[in-house]
């Protein structure tokens, strides 16, 4: 007996045969991937924020501990270089060029090479970190998370320092109205501070 699907008439009666396929119901996304979305986003604004709300946030970073340390290479590398946040958790020891102060990347989301000019404010922080808190560990990645077993960053781990050192320093993100220029679509960010 051959199988009918749900839209398929019993009889031939004029209806063309047409198979539909029926999706199962959408789940609804967890909180912990809400939250992940919106670390992102605050990552992105901060990426693209205002001079003074950059400088308020490197400034609220404690650079006495190891976190702080290596919190502020990876927010100077964001803000300063413009690298992703993909880019930054990849990046190995052997991508410092300290010699011709270069960063050379193949970047993740793009697969292009990338060539950074390593600034004295970035190489410091690095230097700074790599010397008095990066743990000594087999990991030729720069970024290690900071309790042990000392692992390099999974997934989007490196969003939650924005919104940890944002927290912290008391500046909020908040996004506006689409643009008045219409045709693009872009939608203009606003910056502004508790």
């Amino acid at each position: 007996m051959k199988q009918r699907f749900r839209d398929e008439p019993k009889h031939g009666g004029g209806r063309s045969k047409v198979r539909r396929r029926h999706s199962a119901p959408k789940l609804m996304p967890s909180r912990s991937h809400l939250k992940v979305k919106a670390d992102m986003l605050e990552y992105k604004r901060f990426v693209s924020g205002t001079t003074e709300l950059i400088v308020q946030l490197l400034s609220a970073v404690d650079r006495s501990s190891a976190k702080g340390k290596r919190d502020y290479a990876i927010l100077l590398l964001a803000c300063r270089l413009g690298l992703r946040a993909g880019d930054i958790r990849t990046l190995k020891l052997d991508n410092l060029h300290w010699a011709e102060s270069t960063i050379e990347i193949t970047q993740a989301k793009t697969g292009a090479p990338l060539t950074l000019p390593l600034t004295n404010e970035v190489g410091e922080a690095l230097i700074d970190y790599l010397k008095s808190g990066r743990p000594q560990t087999k990991y030729r990645e720069v970024f290690l998370k900071v309790n042990p077993p000392f692992d390099p960053f999974t997934g989007n781990n490196l969003y939650h320092i924005v919104t940890y050192w944002r927290l912290l320093s008391g500046i909020t993100f908040q996004s506006s109205q689409q643009s008045s220029t219409g045709r693009t679509g872009a939608v203009r960010v606003r910056f502004g501070t508790v």
